[in-house]
């Protein structure tokens, strides 16, 4: 989840790690499966102009089978009320089962702020507009084994979204933009993965590879008619006692998709620093490089930057404004069993850009 950064995001923080010392951690114990599966719930506290003070529940159970060589599964889910009476709720599993099959979903449910800036990267700080995004969104893929490492499979995508309390005489108000009265979003395709990570969650070698196609269809009960075609590319190194991770990430979309829907730069997971969706278009291109270099048996510092564009077509993504970001961040491991980590990074991008994160799991 993301914040603007504010001293009252540094005393939440302050809270945060004071939490990291007591997590409620429940490891098997089951002699056949110890070490097999483990369950951490922590509470933390954060602090946005936009929410006011919000109250977060998470936590994450993760287990493998007993198979020599098996994937570790993982549930992940989260919970957030604010003092403004805003909600977020948020499942999201990732499971390997005992036939090599790998599972993925999520599922959300939010009544929650949000920020429009208008559409490509010419956008201005003063053209943002407030509305409270209310809905629920489900996607997840059923990828078969193909090969030891790599998976195939389909994936399927659904929201419905009402969008409120949107700005008067803004471009949203004004119905110019697509999406702009909300409705429902439905799509499949295929999605196909190769993963050589030598940890799921913390990896140290190896590379993770995943391309997605997607078709969202009035036929088939979509308000909006446009494809999408996403590559995410990773690579793990570790030449000395820290290790090098590298992502590359392509996202391409034709048709007339909802604003919502478009490329967003920014957030916890692509290009920290940046508000999501401060910049948004049809197409974006980004790189991300991070250093993770280990302090303790528990802590880690990670040192990250990234650099993107968004464009209306793809030949333009490297001819328009590239934006920069770069930050800091620590970590700290909550499993016994897994290296899960609680995570908290501060970002700077450009123009004033910056953003506070606190979550569990690594950006990439």
């Amino acid at each position: 989840m993301r914040q603007n950064a504010s001293a009252r995001s540094i005393g939440a923080f302050t809270f945060a790690v004071l939490l990291l010392f007591f997590p409620l951690s429940a490891p098997a114990q089951n002699s056949q499966t110890e070490g097999m599966s483990d369950l951490t719930i922590l509470p933390f506290v954060y602090y946005t102009p936009e929410t006011k003070t919000a109250f977060v529940l998470t936590g994450i159970y993760t287990w493998r089978d007993p198979v020599e060589g098996s994937r570790p599964s993982s549930l992940l889910g989260f919970a957030t009320i604010t003092t403004e009476n805003q909600r977020m709720f948020s499942v999201l599993p990732e499971i390997y089962t005992s036939s090599g099959a790998r599972i993925t979903l999520q599922a959300s449910a939010v009544d929650f702020p949000d920020k429009f800036y208008g559409i490509g990267s010419d956008t201005r700080e003063e053209d943002e507009e407030d509305l409270t995004r209310r809905g629920g969104h489900v996607e997840g893929s059923y990828q078969f084994r193909v090969l030891p490492d790599l998976f195939a499979g389909p994936r399927f995508d659904w929201e419905e979204l009402d969008l409120e309390d949107i700005e008067p005489g803004g471009l949203l108000d004004s119905g110019s933009i697509t999406g702009s009265e909300g409705g429902v979003v439905f799509g499949a395709g295929l999605q196909v993965t190769y993963d050589t990570r030598d940890d799921v969650f913390w990896p140290s070698k190896g590379v993770y590879g995943e391309g997605t196609m997607m078709l969202y269809s009035e036929d088939a009960g979509s308000d909006f008619d446009y494809e999408t075609a996403i590559l995410d590319l990773r690579g793990f190194f570790t030449p000395r006692s820290w290790t090098l991770a590298f992502q590359q990430y392509l996202h391409l979309s034709g048709g007339e998709p909802p604003f919502d829907r478009l490329a967003q730069l920014g957030g916890a997971q692509l290009m920290r620093g940046y508000f999501r969706g401060r910049f948004r278009d049809k197409n974006l291109a980004a790189i991300q490089a991070e250093s993770r270099i280990p302090l303790s048996s528990r802590f880690s510092l990670v040192v990250f930057t990234s650099a993107g564009s968004v464009a209306s077509s793809p030949g333009d993504l490297m001819d328009g404004e590239i934006f920069t970001a770069l930050g800091s961040g620590l970590r700290y491991r909550l499993s016994e069993a897994e290296a899960v980590n609680f995570r908290f990074d501060l970002a700077f991008g450009e123009g004033g850009n910056n953003g506070v994160y606190f979550t569990i799991r690594e950006a990439f």
